[in-house]
Order: C-alpha cells, then structure tokens, then sequence
C-alpha cells in the first residue's frame, strides 16, 4: 500500500535560507567570488578546545535540548562577561 503526505505537508516549501546557502557554494565550487549571506556556517574549523567542550557535555549527558535564551549557567557567565569587560 502506497503512502501519501498529507496537503498540509506537500505545502510546506524548503527553508529560503539554506537555498540561499546551496546557491552560494555552488557558484563558488563553479570559481565565482561570493560573500555567503545565507546560513553564516563559519569558514574555519571548529576549534579543538570548543570539540573537547562538545565532547565532554556528551559524556556528561547534557544532550537534550535547552531554554531558546541559553541555560541559565551560560546566561549569567555572558552576564558576568559584560560586567567586566564593559561594566554593564
């Protein structure tokens, strides 16, 4: 028995944003210099000490998702960071 998706489904269109970005690598793996506005993915490696960080969260279990503004640790460390740095 065949399944179908629903209308609702079928109506839903792809994120402009990631078009944007498919579009931009394309023209650039094509040799056209592009400034990509569209994902902000970073032109560098993820730094060893941010995987490490990553890692050890997964081991520790910190795997689900969180709050939209932050965990409130991380929330009072930007906090934190504001007040010393610019006296906020």
């Amino acid at each position: 028995m065949a399944r179908t998706c629903s209308s609702i489904v079928q109506a839903v269109h792809g994120s402009s944003t990631v078009a944007i970005s498919d579009r931009a690598r394309q023209l650039q793996q094509e040799g056209v210099n592009v400034i990509n506005l569209g994902s902000g993915d970073p032109d560098f490696s993820t730094p060893s000490y941010i995987q490490e960080a990553g890692i050890q969260a997964i081991h520790d279990g910190f795997t689900h998702y969180v709050d939209s503004k932050g965990t409130p640790q991380l929330r009072k460390s930007i906090a934190a960071k504001y007040e010393h740095e610019q006296g906020l």
